[in-house]
């Protein structure tokens, strides 16, 4: 499991390429409204220019974001 967790962590790390993981959040009716960070890696950081995400809501960093995005997500 440890070495498993170590391929998954430097591949997340090292990829070229954007990466996050999300939590997409919903409302009392179901639809999907907003989404929490729970892991990115350095691309990802430079591609958007959102930092210290992990933890925090999208709308925390872009309150008028289009419903679009959590909708897609969800």
């Amino acid at each position: 499991l440890r070495q498993s967790e170590e391929m998954y962590r430097l591949l997340v790390t090292n990829v070229d390429q954007g990466f996050c993981r999300i939590e997409v959040l919903y409302n009392e009716n179901g639809k999907a409204t907003d989404y929490r960070f729970y892991e990115i890696n350095r691309v990802f950081e430079a591609m958007t220019g959102l930092k210290d995400v992990v933890g925090k809501r999208m709308r925390e960093f872009v309150p008028d974001i289009e419903d679009w995005w959590p909708e897609t997500y969800g």
